[in-house]
């Protein structure tokens, strides 16, 4: 599946926020899918972290953050831009809505993985 940088990113959140919520099939493509982007996120990540302490600021526990609207945060997304739509070929573990329907995620939460959800043929 044809995936932009910015698009694992947020795909990746949502996996690893549902990650411990899910089990069988549904964990394992998960944990897959989990492993697959963030390799494919590395280059991607270490820019990112870099840029947001370029225009961010540290905080007491050594982080950097940037406030959204500020003058840096327009730097910021400015800069990374183009690296935001970056696209790889990324092997996704697809699940069937079967193990979907067995789970017991909340509406949010299937919509955050709609990109990992096999279409069925219902003229089988």
């Amino acid at each position: 599946m044809k995936l932009t940088n910015i698009q694992m990113d947020n795909y990746l959140q949502s996996l690893q926020k549902i990650s411990e919520k899910v089990t069988g099939v549904f964990a394992y493509a998960v944990a897959r899918n989990i492993r697959k982007i963030s390799e494919e996120l590395v280059e991607y990540r270490n820019l990112k972290d870099n840029t947001i302490r370029k225009y961010g600021t540290e905080t007491e526990d050594g982080r950097s953050t940037i406030e959204v609207g500020s003058e840096a945060f327009y730097k910021y997304v400015e800069e990374m831009k183009d690296y935001n739509e970056i696209a790889h070929e990324v092997p996704i573990q697809m699940i069937s809505q079967k193990e979907l329907l067995s789970s017991h995620l909340n509406a949010n939460e299937i919509l955050s993985v709609d990109f990992m959800i096999q279409e069925e043929n219902n003229n089988e």
